[in-house]
C-alpha cells in the first residue's frame, strides 16, 4: 500500500510540474489581455470626460 501511495504522489507531482509552465503562460496572457482592456477603457473614458 505504501508503494502505491508513493507512486500516486510521484504521478501527481509530475502532473503538477507539467501544468505549472502552462499556467504561467496562461497568467501572462490574461495579464496582457486585461492590460489591453484597461487601456481601451481609459481611452474610451477620456472621450466622454470632457
Amino acid at each position: 500500500m505504501l508503494l502505491n501511495e508513493e507512486l500516486a504522489r510521484a504521478r501527481i507531482q509530475d502532473l503538477h510540474d507539467d501544468v505549472r509552465p502552462r499556467s504561467v503562460r496562461t497568467n501572462a496572457r490574461a495579464a496582457r489581455r486585461w492590460d489591453r482592456v484597461a487601456r481601451w477603457a481609459s481611452r474610451r473614458a477620456g472621450r466622454y470626460r470632457a
